[in-house]
């Protein structure tokens, strides 16, 4: 069974968004291969889970190590 992190808890306030800063969501999707749509919807709270490897990808395109970026954004 998969670790899915709640997304409406995991990303509040848009902090990926804040966090991601001039960076356009394309850009974000460019760099981390995690699609815009999802993205969109982690920024929004719409998701109802939230991948491992989500979250992996998206530490990674803003060099982070994974725990620092759950602790930023939780």
């Amino acid at each position: 069974m998969t670790n899915l992190l709640q997304g409406g808890d995991f990303i509040k306030n848009s902090k990926l968004a804040l966090l991601r800063g001039t960076m356009s969501q394309v850009e974000l999707w460019q760099k981390s291969g995690v699609s815009r749509d999802i993205i969109s919807r982690l920024e929004n709270g719409k998701t109802e889970g939230i991948q491992p490897r989500t979250i992996a990808k998206l530490a990674k395109a803003f060099d982070m190590p994974v725990e620092e970026f759950k602790k930023w954004v939780t």
